[in-house]
């Protein structure tokens, strides 16, 4: 009877052992199986952000919410704007004649040669601001706090005036930021 006993608790822990070796065998299984499935999106992913990349080299300057976020880090309460434009440049398109375009073409250079290893061309952005200011200081300040900012590669004022608005003195100013994208830095 003991016997008969031990053998139908061993019967019963072994089947139970075997079920578990089972769940794992098929958990691994899984594992393995999500593993592979990650590893795909993951190379996935690494292709998408390569192609954003390239869009945003195409697009020929930093993104225009790059600009506002500049802007907004550096503007105070003493200045306003009147006009505000933005043109994206690539340097290099400064410095060749205009001609007449003809279309698009993306060359990409074949690895290992000079022209690959070539430094890419720094995408920047002209912001032209014209607008007011309740002095020269406040000015000042709002360009020096552009300055500051990483993306700006430098701020040239064009013009300013003294002028009544409503009562009060006012500043008239145009200026040019030439901003570099974030992208084109690293």
């Amino acid at each position: 009877m003991l016997v008969i006993a031990a053998r139908i608790a061993l019967g019963a822990a072994s089947n139970y052992e075997k079920s578990r070796a089972e769940r794992l065998r098929t958990g691994e299984v899984l594992m393995q199986e999500k593993k592979i499935e990650y590893e795909a999106l993951a190379d996935r992913k690494e292709q998408l952000q390569l192609r954003l990349d390239m869009l945003v080299q195409l697009q020929g300057g930093p993104p225009a919410r790059e600009m506002f976020t500049v802007i907004d880090r550096a503007i105070n309460d003493s200045v306003w704007f009147t006009k505000l434009g933005f043109l994206r440049a690539d340097e290099e398109d400064e410095k060749k004649p205009k001609g007449t375009p003809t279309g698009y073409f993306v060359v990409v250079p074949k690895e290992g040669t000079e022209a690959a290893q070539e430094k890419p061309a720094e995408n920047t952005g002209h912001i032209n601001i014209r607008g007011m200011a309740l002095g020269h200081s406040a000015l000042a300040e709002f360009v020096d706090e552009l300055v500051a900012q990483p993306q700006i590669k430098s701020v040239r004022v064009k013009n300013t005036s003294s002028r009544k608005y409503l009562q009060t003195s006012v500043i008239e100013y145009e200026l040019i930021a030439v901003m570099i994208s974030d992208k084109a830095k690293t």
